[in-house]
């Protein structure tokens, strides 16, 4: 990542690695920007969904993997942050699990995320959460740190295969058959990938088998009014500027100095390309500004008004959805939609079985 930061200083137009933005405090900043700041629509119109169909989509994914040999199912969460929206769908799989006499849930949740810390905690508030009452003896949870690329590695290799217990018991046994698998990427994070072609490739990287009950719940912004977007990501508490600002500090930690950037010398810029259906965001310099590497002592200058590329957020029209789950080799099985911003979460399957897109 240190190769990236470097280049991102040098090429306004190579974006920074979007982990920059996810340190311990990042995902803290986040985490207020997406649950607290009205303006931003995304998190409102997700949780809609979830509030009005969780019950619907965990039956479609179950449904779908009914003709499964082995019992019990696996969800791994991408990116899980503060599990506000996942628990909706845990709440919703718990009660549609029935209660068991023996000790060992079969289903199992797994949240993947960048900061130990931050897992740890919010797994906790889970357990101890009205929701984590209603899983117990049904849906064991469990703890991924890494990042996308490390989850999807760890499944291929078989990492979630015979896992038993819950938070605080993660002894591996051997399993006797491949569970289904059901993986979820929400907030439309995927629009957070520097290029749509980015996006498909990662997204054909996803451990789903053809024909397996396997699915992919996918949040996608398909906003299109570029006012609403601009404002969502410009909302008056100023989460979003904190929040991308926080990517001067983790970037510096990593090329070896937290405190390598002067951030009152910074400032965050935004601005939504209608062309591209895209909104940009900059860390934009304020003044002539000199910084110097400690690593290798390379000096890098910065004149007033250059700028950064932090982070993208792409949004997605009908046909930019279908052509990149073409492109990614996915086909939809059901969609949920949120009228007021058109935001919509897609169930997806790798081709292998005949199915009929349904929902509004």
């Amino acid at each position: 990542m240190r190769h990236e930061v470097i280049a991102g200083l040098t090429d306004s137009t190579k974006k920074w690695p979007v982990m920059i933005l996810y340190d311990e405090r990042g995902l803290q900043l986040y985490d207020a920007m997406t649950s607290y700041a009205p303006e931003y629509y995304l998190f409102a119109a997700e949780t809609s969904i979830l509030q009005r169909h969780a019950d619907e989509i965990v039956h479609a994914m179950r449904n779908h993997a009914a003709n499964a040999e082995s019992e019990g199912q696996d969800l791994v969460e991408l990116g899980s942050g503060a599990l506000r929206k996942t628990t909706y769908l845990l709440s919703a799989l718990a009660r549609q699990i029935p209660e068991r006499t023996t000790a060992a849930p079969t289903n199992r949740f797994y949240a993947l995320d960048l900061d130990d810390h931050e897992l740890v905690r919010t797994l906790k508030e889970l357990e101890s959460s009205p929701v984590g009452g209603e899983m117990k003896g049904k849906v064991s949870a469990f703890g991924l740190w890494g990042t996308y690329d490390d989850g999807t590695r760890f499944i291929s290799a078989g990492g979630l295969e015979g896992r038993s217990g819950g938070t605080g018991d993660n002894v591996p046994t051997l399993s006797k058959a491949s569970r289904p698998l059901h993986m979820l990427f929400l907030g439309s994070t995927l629009g957070n990938f520097a290029r749509r072609e980015d996006m498909a490739a990662f997204l054909r990287t996803l451990p789903l088998r053809p024909g397996s009950g396997d699915t992919l719940l996918l949040g996608m912004d398909q906003n299109d009014d570029g006012e609403m977007i601009y404002t969502a990501y410009n909302a008056r508490m100023g989460l979003t500027r904190a929040f991308t600002m926080n990517g001067l500090v983790y970037a510096g930690r990593i090329l070896g100095d937290e405190d390598l950037f002067d951030v009152p010398k910074w400032e965050y810029v935004g601005r939504y390309v209608e062309s591209l259906r895209r909104y940009e965001f900059y860390l934009e310099s304020r003044c002539d500004q000199t910084i110097t590497d400690p690593l290798t002592g390379v000096q890098y200058t910065f004149p007033p008004g250059h700028r950064i590329f932090a982070n993208v957020a792409h949004k997605f029209s009908g046909a930019d959805a279908h052509n990149l789950f073409e492109g990614a080799n996915l086909r939809p099985i059901r969609r949920w939609t949120d009228e007021p911003t058109k935001y919509a979460m897609w169930l997806l399957e790798r081709p292998g079985s005949t199915t009929s897109v349904s929902g509004g």
